[in-house]
């Protein structure tokens, strides 16, 4: 993703990070200026946000705390769903934006 500029991030999300602006991405710095990034607009609900955490499980460079600081990022911006995967109302696209907004006010006004 070219000109990404990293904002947020937290101890416990060891290394991900949201992007600046419209960006709806978490992101996480893999080596030498390469980035992976999940579109959070595709975690709309629980089965969404599990397929990530499962597709980043198996990449070589995911350490258990890499699975962990994305499990931590994922409920910090988009919050714990209670429902069972297959059963909860997704979240639409101005939800999604309006979580991320309301993240980065909390923490840049810190």
């Amino acid at each position: 993703m070219a000109g990404y500029v990293p904002v947020a991030t937290r101890a416990e999300w060891y290394g991900w990070q949201t992007g600046t602006g419209g960006s709806a991405t978490l992101s996480y710095k893999i080596r030498h200026g390469w980035w992976y990034h999940i579109d959070l607009l595709e975690c709309g609900t629980s089965a969404q946000q599990l397929d990530w955490i499962f597709q980043v499980s198996e990449k070589t460079w995911a350490t258990p705390e890499v699975v962990a600081g994305l499990i931590n990022g994922l409920r910090d911006l988009l919050g714990r769903r209670v429902a069972a995967c297959g059963h909860d109302h997704p979240f639409t696209e101005p939800e999604i934006r309006k979580r991320l907004k309301a993240y980065r006010e909390r923490v840049l006004t810190v």
